[in-house]
This record gives C-alpha cells, structure tokens and sequence, in this order.
C-alpha cells in the first residue's frame, strides 16, 4: 500500500464509504499530472464530476484562507457531491456562509426523498459532528426535527432492513444536541421508552464529548465499562447527569446505561411503551 500524503488520504476517503480506492488515485495522478495541493486546486476549477469533489476536500484539510477562498465559489454548486465537499470542508473551518448550507444539508436526501447515494448517509453523521461541535444555538431546533423526522420516516418504513443508517444517524443527532447542550430538545416526542432513554444516554455523552475523550462510540464506552475503571468511572458521571440535567431518577439512570447495549441493538422490536404516555 502507497503512503500518500495526509490530505491525499483525506481528500480520497471522504468519497468513499470505506477506505480508499487505490486506483482512482492512481487514475486521477495520471490525468492532472501529480498530487501536488495546487493540482488539486486546479482540478478543482477546472475538472468536473468526482474529480472536483475530492479536490474539494484535498484543499479542504488545509483549512486555510487559501482553501476557503477557493472553496466558497462552491457553496451553492448546482452538483451536491461538489456542493457537499465545499460545505463540510468549510464547516470544518468555522466558514459562516457554510452553517445554513450544512442546516439544510441535515435533512437532504431523507425520505421521502429517492434513495440517492449511501455517501450522502455516510455525511449526514458528519454534518450532524459539525453543528454540534460549532456552538451555534440556532442548529438545535434543525437537528431535533431532524431527529423528530426520522422518527416518522422509521415507523413508516416497512421492515425488512435498509435502516441502519437512520438509526446511525438518529444517535448521532442526539450526540450533537448534547454537544449543544440541548437538554430540553428530547422533550415531548411520542417515542418508545426504550429509544427515548436511549437518546438521552447519547445526549449526556455528547455533553461529555465522550467520544473524543475516550477515542471510541458510545456503544464500545459502555460495552467495554465493566472491565475498564476509566469507563466505568464516566459511566457514573453519565448517571448523575441523566439525574440531574433529564430529571431521571436514580434507578431509570441506572437502568438507561444497563439497558443501552440491547436497546441499541434491539431496534427492530414493536414500541411497547410510548415516553410520552410514560409521563402522563
């Protein structure tokens, strides 16, 4: 395997829904002539289709005033490949022009929307990363519709598979609005039980930013808690805060941190009891 430079690796995974494709590298070296930042720049103006979306994000990880200049022509392309690279890369950087682009990329290509592309579900979490790390208040009503939409789009959905990705991103929009610190966002969807506690644990974390600090999801954290004292350490500071930032009690804390592997997995069984008439 060739060590290509960081933004080469960059630039090349973020088309892709996993790894890189060696040849296209191979491919598009051999059409512009190198990999070289200012190839890509020119590829960028001057290319068209796919080539233009990675020479996006190659300029992109820079994340100088360079690459924003040459990126913000982009912001609005008529293309959404190219329209999405210029807005995460953007993003990434803090660009305000690129927070409403990224607000309405939220919910681009959910249903009823045709089935498009696996990348744009694949980049739906990372839009759902930028706006909850950015700290702009505006992004908390967005993503808690988001979260509200998918939710209908789920029980509308027949089963039978195709919904992994909804269920990704559903945790990922309560992480975000954790990361917001969006306590009061979760209130009042007529959810199961079930789901409702467990968006509320990937709230917390997200309020924890739990994920960066302990380097792995939220699943691993609390699979992997009982034979690790950090996590388990993290694990109380959850509950005391599922207790004091959700109302829980001492025991539905517990019980939401016991019970989130299976809910987590178990996502395929009927709603058997609604959050909302749990409150009534």
């Amino acid at each position: 395997m060739t060590d290509w430079s960081a933004y080469v690796e960059h630039a090349f995974s973020m088309i892709q829904i996993i790894g890189t494709d060696e040849e296209y590298i191979k491919d598009f070296a051999g059409r512009w002539g190198d990999l070289e930042l200012t190839t890509f720049a020119r590829a960028l103006n001057e290319g068209e289709g796919k080539d233009q979306q990675v020479a996006a994000f190659a300029v992109g990880y820079t994340g100088s005033r360079w690459a924003r200049n040459l990126l913000l022509p982009f912001l609005h392309h008529e293309h959404p490949e190219l329209r999405w690279a210029a807005a995460l890369s953007l993003g990434d950087m803090r660009e305000e022009a690129a927070f409403p682009v990224l607000v309405n990329m939220l919910q681009e290509f959910l249903p009823p929307h045709p089935v498009v592309d696996d990348w744009y579900d694949m980049q739906h979490l990372y839009v759902a990363d930028i706006l909850g790390s950015w700290g702009n208040q505006a992004a908390v009503p967005p993503l808690r519709d988001t979260l509200a939409r998918l939710w209908q789009a789920e029980q509308q959905q027949p089963t039978g598979g195709g919904l992994e990705a909804w269920w990704h991103y559903q945790d990922a929009l309560a992480y975000a609005l954790g990361r917001l610190g969006a306590f009061a966002a979760l209130t009042d969807l007529d959810v199961p039980l079930s789901r409702m506690r467990l968006w509320m644990v990937n709230l917390i974390m997200g309020y924890l930013n739990a994920e960066k600090i302990c380097k792995k999801g939220v699943l691993r954290i609390i699979q992997d808690a009982p034979l690790n004292e950090e996590l388990a350490a993290l694990l109380r500071l959850v509950s005391a805060l599922l207790q004091q930032k959700m109302s829980l009690s001492q025991q539905e804390a517990a019980s939401s941190i016991a019970n989130y592997v299976d809910a987590y997995f178990d996502r395929w069984g009927p709603p058997i009891v609604s959050w909302s008439k749990c409150k009534q």
